[in-house]
């Protein structure tokens, strides 16, 4: 946001239960993207958060590790022991617990390790962790005289709708940043099962509350006056008021073998 100098990061765990635009029924929010790639993923998120997703960025999991080794590490405090392996997805992670300087593998370890009591939301924490300690790196003088290198790097390994003049002066902006200016939270929520599957299932209010803070432009945080019309004026009862319908969504979904007679 440059108008107000910061940057708010929201994770979504995967696992989060979201309705699928176009596909009408409710699924992990993951499969947002297997269905309908980045156009479906960012309608989806679009929709959960009330916030309009203007562009997008994929980075590719080689890039991730290149970038990381072009900085020569990541220093992490790896919080627990993180033995994993997983041939079909390439996946070999072998960490010890305590503060180490992480190499490009042991990062993409680091950041995808899910196997835990907490599963996908452990790995969101560890993944913000892992953000502000790349940041730290980012702001580093030292820092400075890779940028053309990394800059090379993440062109090579990301797939994205914005222009090169768009992403260099993002660039130039981020690097005026303070860490102080840079937001990371989780959409809230807690485990549930529904139908034998496991969701991580939105806390509606608290999520409303953290897109207000932290999304002005989202539907939740419309700032619009609102007023209570005189009852003397108007004829209406005492307790009637003037209702924003925006901060409301209504999902209308059809239980019948008539198609879209929700519609």
């Amino acid at each position: 946001d440059p108008i107000h100098e910061n940057v708010n990061v929201i994770s979504i765990p995967r696992d989060t239960r979201v309705l699928i635009p176009e596909h009408r029924y409710y699924d992990k929010i993951n499969s947002a993207f297997a269905y309908g790639g980045e156009r479906l993923a960012r309608r989806t998120v679009a929709n959960l958060i009330g916030v309009p997703v203007h562009h997008y960025v994929v980075l590719k999991v080689h890039g991730l590790m290149n970038i990381v080794d072009i900085l020569g590490g990541i220093e992490v405090d790896v919080e627990k022991e993180m033995h994993y392996l997983d041939r079909t997805a390439k996946l070999d992670i072998n960490l010890h617990k305590g503060r180490q300087l992480l190499n490009g593998s042991q990062a993409h370890g680091y950041v995808r390790f899910r196997h835990d009591e907490i599963g996908d939301i452990g790995r969101v924490q560890r993944q913000q962790k892992f953000i502000n300690a790349v940041i730290d790196k980012l702001l580093n003088p030292a820092t400075i005289v890779k940028i053309p290198e990394l800059v090379n790097e993440v062109m090579k390994n990301i797939e994205t709708d914005m222009s090169t003049t768009d992403l260099i002066r993002l660039g130039n902006y981020l690097k005026s940043l303070r860490k102080e200016q840079i937001k990371m939270v989780m959409l809230p929520g807690r485990f549930g099962n529904i139908g034998g599957a496991s969701y991580w299932l939105i806390d509606e209010l608290l999520t409303k509350s953290v897109i207000t803070e932290m999304f002005p432009s989202s539907i939740y945080a419309d700032k619009t006056e609102q007023t209570t019309p005189n009852p003397a004026q108007s004829g209406q009862p005492e307790q009637a008021q003037l209702i924003d319908k925006r901060k409301y969504r209504i999902t209308v979904l059809n239980g019948t073998e008539e198609p879209r007679l929700a519609a």
